[in-house]
């Protein structure tokens, strides 16, 4: 391989802040491999300058998670679900059409930082597109660490926050960790079903919390284990009691697509029913026209 020129080292140094190296190879240095960029930041050791560089050109606020409340104990959640830490560098990343969700908490911290697009390409052919934002703060990465126990690594070894954190803001935590690795089905009978996914000591956690607040009715909710990732799952009423509480958390900021997705549900739900309705009248009335638009059970007397 070509040994690197000078005016190629202080290219990358210039672009190493505002692009990943996939984008430095597509965009500038397309006759550099990937692995030869990463090798050439790592033998340069330009990682801890460009973030000084950037922190110089970004801008944050940089107290915003030094006492949890309502709003930073939920992106703290959004951030164990979907965000990364290396050093002094936090990363939040999530499918682009939920690029909205980066734009509020750029917001919400008065960040300069810029949300970018990505587009990643598998062997598949199957393109996946995403959106990433990155916020270069010492003070931000150490205060998630010591409220929230959010790391470097953290997929497989990710553990609850501190003990010290209230009820409310443990429920805001856990709303945005739902909206981050939480889904939400309803059967057309209207029957519920919320999940998380998650390691054993987070889920285990939020499971003590919901417990306390819907104990066990019919069934306990369990948490399952699938390879190396763990599921916790909660049914019927109990689910549909713990989405509604969770829904009702007043944060300023929420995935729309995690709540009021449930309004076309609900309208489905009950469209099923009327038809169901409509059956059994017939069934009752067989000798009406079918083209009459039967009214609805309840609607006869």
């Amino acid at each position: 391989m070509k040994k690197w020129t000078k005016d190629e080292t202080v290219l990358l140094i210039r672009l190493y802040g505002d692009n990943t190296p996939h984008e430095i190879h597509c965009k500038y240095l397309s006759y550099r491999t990937i692995a030869s960029i990463k090798e050439k930041i790592k033998k340069l050791k330009i990682a801890n300058l460009i973030t000084n560089s950037i922190l110089t050109k970004h801008s944050c606020n940089e107290n915003f998670f030094n006492e949890p409340n309502l709003e930073n104990c939920y992106w703290a959640g959004w951030i164990a679900s979907d965000g990364n830490i290396l050093k002094n560098r936090l990363c939040l990343r999530i499918a682009t059409y939920d690029k909205q969700v980066l734009l509020n908490f750029k917001e919400s911290i008065n960040s300069t930082n810029t949300a970018k697009d990505r587009q990643t390409k598998f062997k598949n052919d199957i393109q996946n597109y995403s959106s990433e934002i990155y916020i270069y703060s010492e003070s931000i990465c150490k205060k998630l660490k010591e409220h929230w126990n959010i790391t470097a690594k953290k997929s497989l070894t990710l553990r609850p926050p501190k003990d010290y954190i209230t009820e409310n803001l443990a429920l805001a935590y856990i709303k945005g960790y739902f909206e981050g690795d939480g889904c939400l089905t309803i059967n057309p009978r209207g029957y519920y079903n919320i999940e998380f996914v998650g390691t054993y000591e987070v889920l285990t956690w939020i499971k003590n919390y919901l417990d306390k607040l819907y104990p066990i009715d019919r069934k306990e909710s369990s948490i399952r284990k699938r390879k190396n990732i763990y599921r916790l799952a909660y049914f019927g009423s109990r689910a549909k009691n713990i989405h509604n509480v969770l829904k009702n958390i007043n944060t300023k900021y929420y995935l729309p697509r995690k709540w009021e997705k449930t309004a076309y549900q609900v309208a489905k739900i009950e469209r099923n029913n009327k038809k169901q309705q409509r059956k059994e009248y017939k069934k009752l009335n067989p000798h009406i026209d079918p083209h009459i638009n039967f009214p609805l059970i309840n609607e006869r007397f």
